[in-house]
């Protein structure tokens, strides 16, 4: 085996038996295993449960969308890619199923439903989504299941947009046309003009007018020593060109009268 067919032509096989016949290595290989290289000498060189050489020389694995696999000599099927499925239970053309449609939404067979007020849904991310809705409506919780749930002409907890909450500490307050709707207790306006926050302004001093109570908080109590810590609207250079502004003052520490 050492000098077979030439000086130093020697035989060798790492995965089965050889012999040389008429001046000729004659390798015999174990299973899955193969001389694929046309070299006698060195014996039964390559593995036939690689993917590039399945069950026989030259025999790859490939499938669309998905990863192969060959542990017993034959093509298999290990894996789909990301975003992939085999849902006709045929592995000859692989992954052939996009999990990103309407109908196939991340598992095969899996659509996705049109929630209450949506106008059109996506499966861009393997999962259903609103995409966009009806007039008016929104989707402001991100459950799919439930549609665009929020009425932005009416809700006063999405009222115009999603998280734009009506409150109102002096009063009540509603959610009509997309916009909020205060209405006032007793001596406080809306004086900021933000509907959002309510009656914000103490008016009690002005007859519920808009008008600035005083130069400062310090000037608000003086003239009225019952007031309360609240927001209310100064006018701190008087006639000056500096525009009438609202501020917290507080009424009760050290003898109040304090901007906050």
């Amino acid at each position: 085996l050492s000098h077979c067919g030439a000086c130093g032509n020697a035989c060798s096989n790492a995965h089965g038996s050889t012999s040389c016949l008429a001046g000729t290595c004659a390798p015999v290989c174990t299973p899955f295993f193969a001389t694929c290289d046309n070299n006698p000498a060195n014996g039964c060189e390559t593995n036939l449960k690689t993917v590039a050489n399945c069950g026989a020389c030259g025999n790859a694995c490939s499938y669309a969308n998905g990863t192969p696999a060959c542990p017993v000599g034959v093509c298999e099927l290990a894996a789909c890619n990301t975003g992939f499925a085999s849902c006709d239970g045929q592995t000859a053309n692989g992954c052939e199923t996009p999990l990103s449609t309407l109908q196939n939404c991340g598992a095969c067979g899996a659509p996705c439903a049109l929630g209450a007020n949506a106008a059109t849904m996506t499966c861009a991310t393997l999962q259903c989504q609103v995409e966009t809705c009806q007039p008016g409506f929104a989707d402001c919780d991100n459950l799919p299941a439930n549609g665009c749930e929020a009425n932005l002409n009416g809700s006063p907890l999405h009222c115009g947009a999603c998280g734009i909450a009506c409150t109102n500490a002096h009063g009540s307050t509603t959610c009509g046309g997309a916009t909020c709707q205060p209405t006032c207790a007793d001596g406080f306006s809306d004086c900021d003009g933000n509907p959002t926050n309510g009656c914000e302004t103490s008016t009690k001093a002005t007859c519920g007018q808009c008008t600035a109570a005083g130069l400062t908080c310090r000037d608000i109590l003086s003239r009225d020593a019952t007031a309360a810590s609240g927001v209310y609207l100064i006018d701190e250079d008087g006639d000056g060109a500096r525009a009438a502004h609202t501020t917290y003052c507080d009424m009760t520490t050290n003898g109040g009268g304090w901007t906050a």
